[in-house]
């Protein structure tokens, strides 16, 4: 018989079904498999929750529940057994995520009293994640701050702008006092932090235009502040010399009024991101004085956006003329004496050259500071360039465009990324090798050569693109994975045979050397996505089958939509060769998945 640590070792490689076998072979590997085989407990589908509500499951959870260490759940009232102690005397929880499904938009205050309950019991906590909103969030940010002392990661109504039910008016509204209470007495231990927000109150009145509503909630607010007031005093706030990355979404308010001392208390921080989509009208950190003097004192930097379009006066006629733009509009020093870096840059003019020389300017300029990089058609760049600037911009969270540029397999393996905290990725993939098709796009008989090269990438298919995965399985903070080949002119979807306008091609024109998306060629290595809630791979001639799903709907907890399945789906005029594996049309049909469009199972 093993010695029990080789058992334990031998046990952290294996999967659930594996484990949930090995318990029952003798005592010595029950007692060696059943702390990992409970390490952490996903409730993330109506089975699992059926499951869970059973009598039998209540008396496992009673006897094993002080082995779990994360808990991942769709349905609040789950946490009711984890607040009881006579169901788990001794709870160790690390990690709670609550991530609610797309069609429940809001927490009720029953949910929210759950939560905290479960707060108050959880001092070990590390990492909190609440993906739905709370209409009234003050009780849940004081227990938040009293409870959870060694908190390192911070998540709370952080909506992606991808999500389904997103509007703008979800965010809950909070009175600035709270939040800059919530803010400063934070734990002193947090590495990232991330928070939803509509807009901070500067006074509740009826003269101020404020609905009867509103109102309310700016008195609820003030009340929650009043617990902060008496059990943390007016003492000055928490140093955060930990905290890597800060995201405020939604923050429409005075952020003059509650930022500013909670900035200057972390001098370590490497992202400040308040990402607003294109549809939304907001005013950006830059255009707060006092956040911005903050940020100067703390981290030694002053933040500027600039916007590129088409202007008559010829401002930006060449790519020459944005990348001098770019490199020449900062100052070295400021009046403060602190550097100016860009911290968004979007390019509105369509440039018909291949925009080397804004890549290399962004490439050599934006090292530190820049979180979203918007391009109009970043179709004309070149492969080389866009590897460049992913591999140097290490505050980079969004890099987007309505038409997305080229990245050969060959160019995206060559050297690890920087922007680490990426959410949004929007290049089409190319040069994967596909043995398994005989012709390209444009329906060109493939030689032997061609379809092992992959565009002159001479690794086997497995391998170019299992470094592929890798790369991509690195961006943990991933949201939006676009690697579509549709185009996007507003709200509109254009496919490349409207562009052309030409007769319907070998398969319709679907891209032949991409990902297959298969879990034998890599797919595994996208695990860590846990944040990933929109995968984009329309017009790409991919594999995904029902073992593919079922892996999805197990590790992308956060999925809220999957776009093309079936590549042709939205090419109804057209016929072409893809045929999806047998299975997955019924499995999409019988599981109902929220991330697959009804019109797309």
């Amino acid at each position: 018989m093993l010695p029990q640590e080789i058992q334990t070792a031998v046990a952290e490689f294996l999967q659930l079904h594996d484990l949930a076998r090995l318990i029952r072979v003798n005592k010595d590997w029950n007692q060696s498999c059943t702390p990992i085989l409970w390490r952490a407990l996903d409730i993330t589908g109506e089975f699992q929750y059926k499951w869970f509500c059973s009598v039998r499951a209540l008396r496992s959870l009673s006897r094993q529940g002080h082995h779990i260490r994360t808990l991942r759940t769709l349905f609040p009232y789950t946490l009711i057994p984890f607040q009881d102690l006579d169901v788990i005397p001794d709870l160790h929880l690390t990690r709670l995520e609550l991530t609610i499904p797309p069609r429940v938009n809001f927490l009720t205050d029953d949910h929210t009293r759950h939560i905290i309950s479960l707060i108050k019991r959880s001092s070990s906590l590390q990492h909190l994640y609440i993906g739905s909103i709370c209409r009234h969030p003050g009780q849940l940010f004081f227990a938040i701050d009293k409870y959870l002392t060694r908190l390192r990661s911070l998540s709370l109504f952080h909506i992606s702008y991808s999500d389904q039910s997103f509007r703008p008016d979800h965010y809950p509204r909070i009175g600035f006092r709270l939040l800059k209470a919530f803010f400063d007495n934070l734990s002193s231990e947090l590495e990232y932090f991330a928070l939803g927000a509509h807009t901070f109150w500067s006074e509740g009145t009826q003269e101020n235009g404020h609905l009867k509503e509103d109102i309310e909630n700016y008195a609820h607010d003030e009340a929650d502040y009043l617990d902060f007031e008496r059990y943390f005093g007016l003492g000055a706030a928490k140093q955060h010399k930990h905290l890597r990355i800060l995201s405020l979404r939604g923050m429409e308010g005075d952020q003059d009024r509650v930022l500013p001392v909670f900035l200057r208390g972390c001098p370590n921080l490497e992202v400040f991101d308040n990402p607003t989509p294109d549809r939304i009208t907001a005013r950006p950190i830059t255009g707060y004085k006092l956040v911005q003097t903050a940020l100067e004192e703390a981290v030694g930097y002053h933040l500027k956006d600039l916007t590129v379009v088409a202007s008559e006066e010829g401002e930006w006629e060449t790519d020459g003329d944005i990348a001098h733009t770019i490199s020449t509009a900062l100052s070295s020093i400021t009046g403060n004496s602190f550097r100016e870096v860009w911290n968004k840059i979007n390019i509105q003019r369509d440039c018909s050259s291949r925009m080397k020389a804004t890549a290399e300017a962004i490439g050599r300029t934006c090292q530190k500071g820049l979180v979203t990089l918007r391009i109009k058609n970043a179709s004309t760049m070149e492969s080389t360039d866009v590897q460049l600037i992913l591999s140097q911009t290490s505050a980079l969270r969004e890099f987007s465009s309505t038409r997305s540029p080229r990245l050969v397999a060959r160019d995206m393996v060559s050297k690890p990324w920087a922007c680490q905290w990426l959410t949004t990725l929007c290049v089409q993939i190319y040069g994967i090798p596909r043995p398994d098709l005989k012709m390209d796009e444009h329906g060109q008989v493939l030689s032997a050569a061609d379809r092992k090269t992959g565009g002159g990438c001479f690794l086997r298919r497995e391998d170019i693109q299992r470094q592929v995965y890798q790369q991509l399985g690195r961006l943990v903070c991933l949201e939006v994975l676009d690697v579509s080949c549709v185009y996007r002119e507003g709200s509109h979807v254009i496919y490349p045979l409207d562009i052309n306008q030409g007769e319907p091609s070998f398969n319709s024109g679907l891209q032949t050397d991409c990902l297959d998306w298969t879990l034998e060629s890599g797919l595994g290595q996208l695990a860590s996505l846990k944040e990933l809630r929109e995968v984009d791979v329309r017009m790409t001639w991919h594999r995904l089958g029902v073992r593919e799903l079922e892996w999805m709907a197990r590790q992308l907890p956060r999925l809220n939509v999957l776009k093309g399945l079936n590549p042709m789906a939205d090419l109804s005029s057209l016929t072409g060769d893809y045929v999806s594996e047998l299975g997955v049309e019924k499995w999409a049909r019988s599981h109902k998945p929220d991330w697959l469009p009804s019109g797309r199972r």
